[in-house]
């Protein structure tokens, strides 16, 4: 059998051929098994633990561009608490799983959610780890410190950012929820 679809704006067709798998949870999530000796398995998880922040990282940054270019609303990429109790709460309210499925995904959510916080901490906003990358890279080209009173007044302009950035994913949440966008 063949499937035909369009990625980039060019029509691919490729072959499909079946492939066995060991376990398949409700997700659709492959587990393979591997048969690896110990420190082969220490080996393979760091592998993994090295690919999914900059995976992350690269799905923020194209999700950053799609909102600048107008391809994706901003309000479905921007996730607040009560979207992360929300997806929370359809995983340990999903019957099909089991609790190891339920304990995987909490881990790895929470995962996502980790790496995701430390690159949002980076962005050079005002009030964030990041300005100050920024602070130093200006200090360094201009050679002196940044006054006291330009660094207090960024700050401000920062945190009025930030606490815009959360009332914006707060409403995006409920809408999500009340309308289902």
């Amino acid at each position: 059998r063949s499937v035909t679809y369009v990625r980039d704006g060019e029509v691919h067709e490729d072959e499909l051929v079946p492939k066995y798998v060991d376990t398949v949870n409700s997700r659709g999530i492959t587990l393979l098994n591997y048969k690896v000796n110990t420190a082969g398995r220490f080996f393979l998880a760091l592998g993994y633990a090295a690919k999914m922040p900059a995976s992350i990282m690269n799905i923020s940054i194209r999700g950053i561009k799609d909102i600048i270019a107008g391809k994706v609303k901003a309000y479905n990429l921007v996730s607040g608490p009560i979207g992360i109790t929300t997806m929370v709460n359809d995983v340990v309210a999903d019957e099909q799983d089991t609790f190891a499925d339920k304990a995987y995904v909490l881990i790895m959510l929470s995962a996502v959610i980790s790496i995701a916080l430390a690159f949002s901490n980076l962005l050079p906003i005002p009030g964030l780890d990041g300005i100050q990358i920024v602070f130093i890279v200006v200090e360094m080209v201009i050679g002196r410190r940044l006054s006291d009173k330009a660094e207090a007044r960024l700050t401000v302009v920062g945190f009025i950012f930030i606490v815009l950035l959360l009332i914006f994913a707060f409403v995006s949440d409920i809408l999500r929820i009340i309308f289902g966008y």
